[in-house]
């Protein structure tokens, strides 16, 4: 289901409705802020996964269903904000069900965040603080 669904808005995104591209870009144009001549920049972007699951029964492992299905929303929403050259932060959160998709409850969680100074613009020393992924 959710590669269907990714296909049908890759296949709605590239057949070149007018209509939709306008409101799209409307709506990129609405989250983003610029300040201070364009020194100062925020956006806001998210994305939304549907997740559907045909589960035998009985349910295996560690999976706690009386249904034959699973449904699993998640909307994760993205900031990345810029002070000049020299000042960056992104965070990224989320809400879904977390580990558990048969759970009823949803999660609302802080998954990632980093502010990341960098004194010169040559690039040879950044400060980066926060929760987030590594590189490696």
């Amino acid at each position: 289901m959710k590669i269907a669904a990714h296909f049908f808005f890759f296949t709605l995104s590239t057949t070149g409705l007018a209509a939709g591209g306008d409101f799209l870009d409307r709506v990129e144009d609405a989250l983003k802020i610029t300040a201070f001549n364009d020194n100062a920049r925020a956006q806001i972007s998210g994305l939304i996964d549907l997740e559907f699951y045909r589960v035998d029964q009985p349910p295996p492992g560690l999976i706690d269903t009386g249904h034959d299905f699973l449904f699993n929303p998640r909307l994760s929403v993205f900031l990345d904000a810029q002070l000049g050259p020299h000042v960056y932060f992104y965070a990224q959160s989320r809400v879904d069900r977390d580990f558990d998709p048969s759970h009823q409850g949803a999660r609302v969680g802080l998954d990632e965040y980093a502010l990341r100074v960098s004194p010169w613009e040559d690039g040879r020393l950044d400060f980066q603080i926060g929760k987030f992924a590594t590189v490696v």
